[in-house]
């Protein structure tokens, strides 16, 4: 994450960390949830419920990490939590990068969406 990105956002704790990274983690799972919920006809009212805090909570984490300033943060957090890869595909496709490096990106890149989320209240 970009220094300026720090200045201005408010830091998450360790817990809103590890909240972003479960929703990020979640991500797959709901955007999926959503989309097959918007196609049935009747819904109850818990799947109603479901929708709309599915669909809000995808749109905010695609949003959180749009905002990611480091380009190649942005990349890999998206290849990893919005594509569904995981930290060996990851390594595969920056095999350039050390391990180390790789795990730092990631790490930086759930910082960077728990800070927006926590600055949004939505953790």
């Amino acid at each position: 994450m970009g220094v300026e990105q720090l200045q201005w956002l408010p830091e998450a704790t360790e817990e809103e960390f590890q909240a972003a990274k479960s929703l990020l983690r979640r991500y797959r799972y709901m955007s999926r949830a959503a989309a097959g919920l918007k196609d049935l006809e009747d819904l109850t009212i818990k799947q109603q419920c479901k929708l709309r805090e599915y669909s809000d909570k995808t749109a905010n984490i695609e949003l959180a990490v749009a905002l990611i300033l480091d380009q190649g943060v942005q990349e890999i957090t998206e290849f990893v939590f919005l594509k569904g890869n995981d930290r060996q595909a990851a390594l595969n496709k920056l095999r350039f990068l050390t391990e180390r490096s790789v795990d730092r990106k990631i790490r930086r890149g759930v910082i960077s969406v728990a800070n927006t989320l926590k600055d949004w209240e939505i953790i």
